[in-house]
């Protein structure tokens, strides 16, 4: 008994695949086969069957390259998702210390810093996962070449302009930290305690 249908066209003109059962053994060329597929026979112990109309069929790919497909996506959606901030905040730290706030979110591959502001601020919560991991890679990168670069030098832009940076950070006092609203406010409090 021979059952095959040929390359026929699928919607929008899309040659379809062509899939055939003869003398008893079905092909399947799922992830797990080598290319062009594997003939196994057309039975319930290596194909799921497909119970709709009136004639019983076998889906297209065996068990084992189903269950594949399926762990495939387990797998897949652990790199996904979103975690807390808080747990990672060390990275950002120390990104930011060693490479400044514009270079640290540049190469986090955030658009902008600004979006690296609200994650020091405490404002977003949450990161998503492939941000963490691209903050840890950075890290790992500046731990292991030892990048360290001086707060004057972070702020007059020296790298982005193309010229050499001079200073070599010795002291902790020598390392980047933004002081924006905190300064500000030390300086409010500041003022305060003089005129009281």
């Amino acid at each position: 008994m021979t059952k095959s249908k040929g390359i026929g066209r699928g919607r929008k003109g899309v040659p379809r695949k062509p899939y055939s059962i003869k003398d008893g053994m079905k092909l399947c060329a799922g992830p797990t086969h080598p290319e062009g597929g594997t003939w196994l026979p057309a039975t319930e112990q290596y194909f799921y069957k497909r119970l709709n109309g009136l004639s019983p069929s076998f889906h297209s790919h065996c068990k084992r390259c189903r269950s594949h497909r399926v762990a495939k996506k387990k797998l897949d959606s652990l790199a996904y998702g979103y975690v807390m901030v808080s747990r990672f905040r060390f990275v950002f730290e120390e990104l930011e210390r060693r490479l400044g706030r514009k270079e640290a979110a540049r190469r986090c591959g955030m658009a902008s810093h600004h979006r690296w502001q609200s994650i020091m601020e405490g404002k977003q919560r949450r990161v998503q996962k492939r941000t963490i991991e691209r903050a840890m890679n950075a890290l790992l990168e500046a731990r292991i070449n030892n990048e360290v670069r001086h707060r004057r030098d972070i702020k007059w832009g020296r790298a982005a302009r193309g010229l050499p940076e001079v200073l070599k950070p010795v002291d902790q006092r020598d390392l980047y930290v933004p002081t924006g609203d905190k300064q500000m406010e030390q300086q409010r409090r500041y003022r305060g305690q003089e005129v009281a």
